[in-house]
């Protein structure tokens, strides 16, 4: 046996094809010309089901392979073959999320409304498996409602939230696709499944949008969310129920809840805050203030430099403490405006279709395999075009994306990028200027006559604590800002960012220090920067 056959089942080897079922050989992620051998040697059994009525065409569907559901098909496989709860090939690529075995299975006469012995279409199938791409094509290309209730009135928000699949979650909350507030025939709304299981971002989520009143909202047994999660045994639950005490008496029930402000602006003012009192603290020990400065200094540090990105919350908000101990050091008011204020590039249509008929690519092109099902973002719901990436943090997808500055809470990417960078060069200079002055009237206030060197800063030490400090963070600062723009320069010489990475752009074309320096400059006009492959085949230099 060779070694690529070892790579799968010992029953690949080619004697042994004829007494491998087809199911078998499709799970065992056979190879393709085997698994054609295989077919075409036991066409005769190909609609045989197995364990919970399965057929081969199912397990070819949870593959998602359209090229194994075509070769099924054309030996004989009967696409309307139903498992021992109805469910097609087609229930189970919606569930899988392969819309383009979506598209092959329709192109062979599969029927899309077609609904299991629950009474669920494939809108329910597809939010079981926190498809947002298996929905959209369904919604948008075969017309498939949102909101599609089975035999107990349940509805794909309801199947979604009970097994806490957020992006599917948000996408049918979006837009009004569905009502957080739809009850099934037990009157059960999306948030008691939630509560049920204990999943508590889904819970947050579908408080969020539905109000606060849901949390009190009675089912056919007059039992709330909140009645489900006092039963609840695991921590989850008590944790869930402790944040949504306090919003059971909001005065509108449609009101949603306000989060987590008082930790967010706890968090933002901790780092100046906490200078403050480290100041206060040197002021009061002046005879060893710098020692007690530097000691509580480095604990601050070692705070901030510990803290996650978003704060302990089941709301998940972003963690404003970086950005506290920016404001805390040294405050641009007028280019941190600036920053905060400008667009840095949102991207909010599709690319360009390659058809002149079609203006955008769509969920259509990735069914009929034009483009890659991972190049739709399920929050954007686009299929971004050349130089964007999506930020899952601020929830937009930019063109030319570096990174989410945690200091200013925006996005940097192509409007703000530029500026970004002669930010970090002023804010250098600007603590490059303090910390020369400063270390100035250190030596003219305390170093005079025979004084020697290690007497003068034994008196700085242990008489300037505040200043000390300063300085301290003012060069700390030069060295990362520094070191950041280097980095940055670096990428950009190369016509990348920190986020984009296309393949190839390290092509058969080694670009020279020419080219790298004409890109920084290009970039320092607010021109576009070109990689090596962009150069390699347009001859750009």
């Amino acid at each position: 046996m060779d070694g690529t056959s070892r790579m799968f089942a010992p029953f690949a080897d080619k004697e042994c094809t004829k007494s491998v079922s087809i199911s078998d050989a499709i799970l065992a992620f056979m190879p393709f010309d085997k698994l054609t051998e295989i077919v075409k040697n036991n066409a005769s059994v190909i609609n045989n089901k197995e364990l919970h009525g399965h057929t081969s065409l199912h397990k070819a569907a949870l593959r998602g392979d359209p090229k194994i559901t075509e070769l099924l098909i054309q030996n004989g496989a009967n696409i309307h073959a139903t498992n021992d709860y109805g469910e097609t090939a087609f229930h189970f690529s919606c569930k899988q999320g392969s819309v383009v075995n979506l598209y092959a299975l329709l192109k062979s006469g599969a029927d899309a409304t077609f609904r299991d012995t629950m009474g669920r279409s494939g809108m329910h199938h597809a939010a079981c498996g926190g498809s947002v791409v298996a929905m959209h094509y369904l919604a948008t290309v075969l017309d498939i409602p949102y909101d599609d209730v089975d035999f107990g009135g349940v509805t794909p928000l309801h199947l979604a939230s009970s097994q806490g699949f957020q992006d599917a979650i948000k996408y049918l909350l979006r837009k009004e696709r569905s009502d957080a507030r739809f009850k099934d025939s037990n009157g059960n709304i999306a948030l008691h499944y939630a509560c049920t299981t204990g999943l508590t971002e889904t819970v947050w989520t579908l408080v969020e949008f539905g109000g606060c009143g849901t949390l009190t909202e009675a089912n056919s047994n007059g039992q709330t969310p909140m009645n489900i999660l006092s039963e609840g045994k695991t921590r989850s639950h008590a944790y869930i129920r402790s944040q949504m005490e306090s919003l059971t008496d909001a005065k509108d029930p449609r009101k949603p809840p306000s989060g987590p402000l008082l930790s967010w602006f706890v968090m933002l003012l901790v780092p100046a805050v906490s200078l403050v009192n480290i100041v206060f603290t040197g002021y009061l020990f002046r005879g060893y203030s710098g020692l007690v400065v530097t000691i509580l200094t480095v604990i601050l540090f070692s705070y901030i430099i510990k803290q996650n990105h978003r704060l302990p919350h089941m709301s998940r908000w972003s963690n404003p403490v970086y950005a506290g101990a920016f404001g805390a050091g040294i405050f641009h008011t007028g280019v941190v405006y600036i920053l905060l204020t400008n667009d840095p590039g949102a991207c909010q249509t599709s690319r360009n279709s390659n058809s002149h008929l079609e203006e955008y690519t769509t969920v259509d092109h990735i069914a009929k395999g034009q483009c890659d099902i991972i190049d739709f973002c399920v929050t954007c719901e686009i299929i971004p075009p050349e130089r964007v990436k999506h930020c899952k943090i601020c929830q937009k997808c930019f063109y030319d994306h570096d990174h989410h500055c945690l200091f200013l809470l925006t996005c940097i990417a192509r409007n703000n990028h530029r500026s970004f960078i002669f930010f970090l060069l002023l804010t250098s200079l600007l603590h490059a200027l303090f910390s020369a002055q400063a270390g100035i009237y250190l030596i003219l206030s305390h170093l005079g006559g025979d004084m020697a060197w290690m007497q003068f800063f034994s008196i700085i030490f242990f008489k300037e604590g505040w200043l000390n400090m300063l300085i301290a963070g003012n060069i700390l600062s030069i060295f990362w800002e520094l070191t950041v723009v280097s980095a940055q320069f670096l990428v950009i010489s190369r016509g990348l960012t920190a986020t984009y990475r296309p393949s190839g752009w390290n092509s058969k074309y080694k670009m020279t220090t020419r080219d790298q320096v004409n890109n920084i400059c290009y970039f320092l006009k607010g021109k576009r920067t070109y990689t090596a492959r962009d150069l390699y085949h347009t001859n750009v230099v």
